[in-house]
């Protein structure tokens, strides 16, 4: 029934406005940009899961940090990873700005790495309850860091956005 319903309204369109040619999308960025061999080639990795239907990772490091990543890439480009610090190293700022800096070195495009390790040089709040650092990265019209501690842990976020 929805499909005669969904029929009749696409031909009832096409009698009121002539024919109709839907355009085709055509991506601006490689869809593939990120995939599983980007991470399991990785030597900083220990084991990733990879959901390619979604353009999801989920990275064990040699360190043993945990990582959660999604991109998507065609008309927009974009990333969002997650990172989770033990409490050993986010009370030990130069141990906790590594975590950060190798997070950046695993995500970030290297058109873009030299600008973002700059950025978090300035980074001054990583032993704060919260910090946000906004990276003003030409042609991105999002690009941050963000750190957040709990308890016995923090949570590094990392987020681009390019369209």
């Amino acid at each position: 029934m929805y499909r005669i319903y969904a029929f009749s309204v696409l031909l009832g369109l096409q009698l009121l406005c002539g024919d109709i040619t839907f355009a085709s999308e055509e991506c601006v960025f490689d869809k593939n940009y990120y995939s599983e061999k980007t991470y399991t080639t990785n030597t900083d990795i220990k084991s990733v899961v990879w959901q390619d239907k979604y353009k999801v990772a989920k990275i064990l490091t040699q360190k043993g940090d945990l990582i959660a990543v999604q991109h998507w890439a065609c008309t927009h480009l974009g990333l969002q990873a997650i990172m989770l610090i033990s409490n050993a190293d986010m009370d030990n700022e130069n141990a906790a700005r590594g975590k950060v800096r190798g997070l950046v070195k695993m995500l970030v495009r290297q058109a873009d790495f030299d600008e973002v390790i700059v950025a978090l040089g300035k980074m001054k709040c990583l032993q704060d309850k919260e910090c946000k650092i906004n990276i003003p990265v030409k042609g991105y019209s999002e690009f941050y860091i963000q750190s957040d501690r709990q308890q016995e842990s923090m949570t590094i976020l990392l987020k681009y956005y390019l369209n």
